[in-house]
């Protein structure tokens, strides 16, 4: 459980007497209604946000620009800027799974780079089934392709959806949640559902800070944001910045292989991963990062408007991997049966330095003679290891558009660019293969998606005798995606001279030798993960083209 703790919120809690999640979140805000008064008995006036929604003009679900709420064809959730903002997460994934129905994500601990970029589920279904929106137009996918098949969130393994945690919880006026007819009207990419994040357009200036930690004592998270809008008949400028420093959890129990190692070599405890902490870390990885968002619009003309919008956001994590032990050890389990705790294998393997003498009939070329001149990993990690997986985000994505009115008739022209890179590595590791040459942190390479759109979008408002007027919209697309692998470190990914086994020679006699036997061939890349080589790297890109007219 968590408990969190607005440092902002008390102190106009203490100078108004009014409810402090309250006072924040209307501050600055000309959508959300400041609370009725305590005398005032009116039925509903204390929660007027219940019915303000029925009024908004929906953009999702529809091309007509009167649909409100109440006559929407379709179902839409719309969920106010204060819902998000009063949650206790940081992190937008976090606070969606608290208010929006079926929506779902796990923590994802220990699950390689899904770590760093989770996947969410919309109605049971993967990240990439669900098409995310700003302000009506398509948010660009991250750069990872999922890796975690495990628990509750195996169903994303594959997909490749938008990193949603990347937009701040502040920048948000509304979002607008649809489910049913998605696919009608938005095609494949919303089997799921669509999310449309309403970029806020108030004016004003808002902050927020935010102290929180689990009541086990960890996790000690931080965040601090804020907003601050101008606007006038010129049009308006919002723009929105956040920080969050997420600290480690630990909910799990050292190995029972570790707690052996610390008792029977009571000298070496001290060098065990995590000293005192489980050697491996089952929980929340510490984790920090900057979001940003800016939403701009300039009035040409009365009708018509230029108007741009983007998101920057970057962040690192750190993720624990399992734990390299270095002697094997045996454990009784609740069962009453005993378990071997086996050592890593590299730890078993003694390698051999002394090459065979050049030009030695007995001890061919390639081979190794057996004698005191060796080396193990003992001597590298004397008590284990456990690898740290490190993750960087960086989250880039603009808008700029045109779009007006004339009599009936509505134009939307826009572009947008945007790109999404995981940078990935690892430390406190080791590539066996390489024996005592072996890097112990790597860089594994880039993973990068960027994409261009065009769109342009147009409706008709024709009255035809009927009780409304039909709406006639048409429009068109240009996509490109680019998905790009660089190559990470050489001994990230490659073979080491021990990638094969050893084979071995015992002096008998001055330069005489005899064969007496082979050493395991040694795991290649690094422990843990593998790095992009030279051959997988590269950039892919495929282009698209849409046209579409509606009634």
């Amino acid at each position: 459980m968590k408990y969190t703790t607005s440092t902002v919120a008390m102190a106009v809690a203490l100078l108004s007497g009014s409810p402090a999640y309250a006072a924040v979140a209307g501050a600055g805000r000309d959508a959300v209604p400041a609370p009725a008064p305590a005398q005032d008995t009116t039925p509903q006036a204390a929660a007027p946000v219940e019915d303000e929604p029925a009024g908004d003009i929906l953009v999702l679900g529809t091309r007509r620009t009167d649909r409100t709420l109440a006559n929407s064809p379709s179902p839409v959730d719309i969920i106010s800027s204060a819902d998000l903002t009063t949650q206790p997460a940081a992190n937008m994934i976090d606070a969606l799974k608290n208010i929006v129905p079926s929506f779902y994500a796990g923590q994802n601990s220990i699950s390689d780079a899904s770590t760093f970029v989770r996947s969410p589920s919309l109605r049971g279904l993967s990240g990439d089934q669900v098409l995310v929106m700003l302000n009506g137009k398509r948010y660009n996918r991250s750069a990872l392709v999922q890796v975690y098949g495990g628990s509750d969130t195996g169903l994303g393994r594959g997909a490749q959806g938008p990193d949603i945690s990347a937009i701040p919880s502040l920048a948000i006026g509304n979002l607008q949640v649809l489910r049913e007819g998605a696919t009608a009207q938005y095609g494949s990419d919303a089997i799921a559902g669509v999310l449309n994040y309403g970029l806020r357009e108030d004016q004003g200036i808002e902050l927020v800070g935010r102290v929180g930690q689990y009541y086990a004592g960890d996790g000690e998270s931080y965040q601090i944001a804020g907003n601050a809008g101008i606007k006038g008949d010129w049009g308006f400028i919002n723009a929105t910045g956040e920080y969050v420093d997420e600290g480690q959890t630990s909910r799990g129990r050292t190995r029972p292989s570790a707690a052996n190692f610390a008792q029977n070599f009571p000298a070496l405890a001290s060098q065990l991963p995590n000293y005192p902490l489980p050697v491996q870390i089952w929980g929340n990885s510490p984790s920090h990062g900057f979001k940003s968002v800016l939403n701009a619009a300039i009035n040409v003309t009365p009708d018509s408007k230029l108007y741009f919008f983007g998101n920057f956001a970057q962040s690192k994590g750190n993720q624990s991997f399992n734990y390299r032990a270095p002697v094997s050890s045996t454990a009784v389990d609740t069962n009453g049966v005993v378990r071997n705790q086996g050592a890593n294998g590299a730890f078993n393997n003694t390698f051999f330095l002394t090459p065979c003498p050049a030009g030695n009939a007995t001890c061919p070329s390639g081979g190794f003679v057996r004698d005191g001149n060796t080396f193990k990993f003992g001597q590298l990690y004397p008590a284990g290891f456990t690898p740290r997986f490190v993750g960087k985000t960086q989250q880039l994505y603009g808008v700029l558009g045109y779009k007006g009115t004339s009599g009936a008739f509505t134009y939307d022209l826009s572009g947008t660019l945007a790109r999404n890179k995981l940078s990935l590595s690892m430390y406190n590791s080791a590539n066996f293969s390489y024996g005592p040459a072996t890097q112990t942190s790597f860089d594994f390479g880039d993973l990068i998606q960027k994409e261009v759109n065009f769109n342009a979008d147009f409706t008709y408002a024709a009255e035809v005798g009927l009780a409304a007027p039909l709406t006639i919209s048409a429009g068109g697309e240009f996509r490109k995606e680019t998905y790009e692998q660089t190559a990470g470190d050489l001994q990230s990914y490659s073979a080491g001279p021990y990638a094969v086994a050893q084979q071995l020679y015992t002096q008998t006699a001055p330069g005489v030798y005899t064969f007496s036997g082979t050493t395991a061939a040694q795991g290649v890349g690094a422990s843990g993960y593998a790095g992009t080589s030279p051959a997988t790297a590269g950039s892919f890109d495929q282009k698209a083209y849409a046209a579409y007219v509606g009634l």
